[in-house]
């Protein structure tokens, strides 16, 4: 898939990309896609592949990590804009 592409070494993203257009399914507006990828992510595009490669990357590729911390937090706090003490008292419950 073209996603998977920016998990490739940036050395053989090239021929991933060649393999995946050799394969193309037969869509009416692949050529457009093609087209657009090229321009936007190509290599001389406007994301060009070291801005949005992957493959050395070890750190997780989203926030959900923090966006599961944020809504354990909002269960202990009942207002939606509490005063920084019961935020500092939260954290080091949390903490302990």
């Amino acid at each position: 898939s073209f996603a998977a592409l920016s998990l490739l070494p940036i050395a053989h993203m090239w021929c991933g990309l060649q393999h995946l257009i050799r394969t193309k399914p037969a869509y009416a507006n692949i050529t457009q896609f093609l087209d657009y990828y090229h321009h936007t992510y190509g290599s001389f595009g406007r994301f060009p592949p070291h801005m949005y490669n992957h493959h050395r990357n070890v750190m997780p590729r989203t926030i959900n990590y923090l966006e599961g911390r944020h809504s354990r937090m909002k269960k202990h706090v009942n207002a939606p804009h509490s005063n920084i003490y019961v935020f500092i008292d939260l954290l080091q419950k949390e903490q302990s």
